[in-house]
């Protein structure tokens, strides 16, 4: 056993609360502050993994768990803004940390935006055999 106690048991409980497929990804992602009618840049994400349900991004900004940000993401038919808020936070030793990220789409158009990206990673995958 190591000395954070029985990792294994708890990274499969872990994996096991999961409810949506995870997709290893590289891609970069704008953070931005709701701040009225225009929102703030945060500054950039570096996104690792994406589900229907979120994404992990590493970032060197300063987020609290239940922060609410927009994710700007590049798409096909251009950027779209997908509203969520920061579940967890993970700090690195070199100032970056990895970020987990809720969706939480308010209208129809954000949950087909998520549904639309995660389906075009998905495909992705497909066609490379990844």
């Amino acid at each position: 056993m190591s000395e954070h106690g029985n990792n294994g048991a708890e990274v499969a409980s872990k994996a096991e609360m999961r409810q949506q497929q995870r997709h290893p990804v590289l891609e970069f992602g704008m953070l931005w502050r709701p701040n009225g009618s225009v929102p703030c840049r945060v500054g950039s994400a570096l996104i690792t993994n994406v589900s229907l349900g979120g994404v992990q991004f590493k970032a060197r900004q300063d987020l609290q768990p239940e922060e609410h940000l927009l994710l700007e993401l590049a798409t096909d038919d251009g950027p779209v803004f997908l509203p969520g808020d920061v579940r967890y936070v993970k700090p690195g030793e070199d100032g970056t940390g990895t970020y987990g990220f809720r969706f939480q789409p308010c209208s129809k158009a954000e949950r087909q935006a998520v549904a639309k990206y995660v389906l075009a990673i998905n495909e992705r995958d497909f066609a490379s055999g990844a």
